[in-house]
């Protein structure tokens, strides 16, 4: 989305938006892991667990996104045609 900017600004988006991204993350799961320390209930922990483990996967969901937001990744995939298809040859 933001390609056509030039890569020297593009440095000065990408590395804010991970750093941002990773703080808010790493604060949330850090404040849940002291309130799972805190109440060492098994019902509490459950709970926190499932909080804990959507967290860190919405982290990976917001890597992507900025990674397509400022690096789009063209695709190229060649005609297979040409592929050796010998079985058992190494």
């Amino acid at each position: 989305m933001l390609s056509f900017l030039p890569p020297w600004l593009l440095i000065f988006i990408t590395l804010p938006l991970f750093f941002s991204i990773t703080a808010l993350v790493a604060t949330s799961i850090f404040i849940l892991g002291i309130i799972k320390l805190i109440l060492p209930f098994k019902i509490v922990a459950t709970i926190l667990n499932f909080f804990i483990n959507a967290i860190w996967r919405s982290w990976a969901i917001g890597n992507l996104f900025a990674i397509n937001l400022t690096n789009p990744v063209v695709w190229e995939i060649d005609d297979l045609d040409d592929f050796d298809k010998k079985v058992g040859t190494c």
